[in-house]
């Protein structure tokens, strides 16, 4: 937060959401509200880990058959 100012129009509209919730500046809300944000994150970050293994999953069955083939064929030989 202390690289933004008040001044920063998405922070005083995030300010003023916050107040139009009734949403009470305390340690626990502040606490509470870091919390939430790194869950996001996680949940987000654990999304593209998912992503990645799906595009390594389709790109690593056609090498493995490859391979599988290659063997194939020189055992046959």
């Amino acid at each position: 937060m202390l690289s933004s100012s008040y001044a920063d129009t998405e922070f005083r509209e995030a300010l003023a959401l916050l107040d139009e919730r009734g949403v009470a500046n305390t340690a626990e809300t502040r606490r509470q509200l870091r919390l939430d944000l790194q869950k996001e994150v996680i949940d987000s970050n654990g999304e593209i880990v998912d992503e990645f293994a799906r595009v390594a999953e389709v790109r690593y069955v056609p090498y493995t058959r490859c391979i599988s083939m290659c063997r194939w064929l020189m055992i046959g030989n």
